[in-house]
């Protein structure tokens, strides 16, 4: 196995700073030695994903505008949240209940996954629930 190095970050700075929008732009030298001066990174927050099973053993979805691809989608009931003040668990808890109406009890954290490491900075937490 090869001797992996991280990155070092040369120099950082924020070039969008919004409440809908937070963008850094990081020049990094690599492992190798070559410098880029222009990797952009997305600020987001971590993201409560809940996969909601009923008694019946359906799977609740709910159906969302996404404004990026200008379409309605199917997906998991899910929400920003922050970690220094709400655990995924009590966050997925409370997208369920806002986006569905239905009540969970006892989520189990199943996961942590980045969807998109190479940009982004949040990290998307998948709980599993039973629910009433």
């Amino acid at each position: 196995m090869t001797n992996l190095q991280k990155w070092q970050i040369i120099s950082s700075k924020m070039v969008i700073d919004e409440p809908m929008c937070q963008v850094r732009q990081d020049q990094i030298k690599l492992p190798n030695g070559k410098t880029i001066d222009d990797y952009f990174v997305s600020i987001k927050p971590d993201i409560a994903i809940i996969l909601p099973i009923t008694a019946n053993q359906e799977i609740v979805f709910v159906r969302q505008y996404r404004h990026a691809i200008g379409e309605f989608v199917i997906e998991l009931p899910a929400g920003k949240f922050d970690v220094n003040t709400e655990t995924a668990e009590t966050a997925a808890i409370r997208e369920l209940r806002e986006e569905t109406g239905y009540l969970a009890r006892n989520v189990r954290k199943i996961a942590t996954l980045y969807d998109r490491p190479s940009k982004d900075t949040n990290n998307p937490h998948s709980a599993l629930q039973k629910v009433a």
